[in-house]
């Protein structure tokens, strides 16, 4: 059996996927399930998971653009401002403008997809 096999047979099908559980409860299982990476092995990822991902990826950097749109007008609403209300004066929203000191971020593992080219 090639490495590729081996990861195929032990590769979670997507019906496993549980309904009613948070996308973070699916992470922490499969991090745990999976802990390590086998080099160089590969598993097939069907045309439609493929689609499904770049249209989210799509629909991502178009709802970005839209709320920084958003958030522009907002500031320019604002001026030197702290605090947005609605019409009748209750609170909607607050600007907060604060130092970031400089930070180290602590080791971890990083479990990321990253796509290699799109079709």
């Amino acid at each position: 059996m090639t490495q590729a096999q081996a990861v195929q047979e032990t590769a979670m099908p997507s019906a496993a996927v549980e309904p009613g559980l948070t996308t973070q409860e699916m992470e922490d299982i499969l991090r745990s399930t999976y802990p390590e990476m086998i080099k160089k092995s590969s598993v097939e990822i069907d045309a439609e998971l493929e689609r499904q991902y770049h249209e989210a990826l799509d629909a991502i950097g178009a709802w970005q653009d839209r709320l920084a749109a958003i958030r522009v007008q907002i500031r320019h609403r604002l001026g030197n401002a702290q605090n947005a209300v609605r019409a009748d004066g209750t609170a909607w929203a607050q600007r907060r403008v604060y130092p970031r000191a400089e930070y180290t971020v602590p080791a971890s593992t990083v479990d990321a997809i990253y796509p290699v080219h799109r079709k």
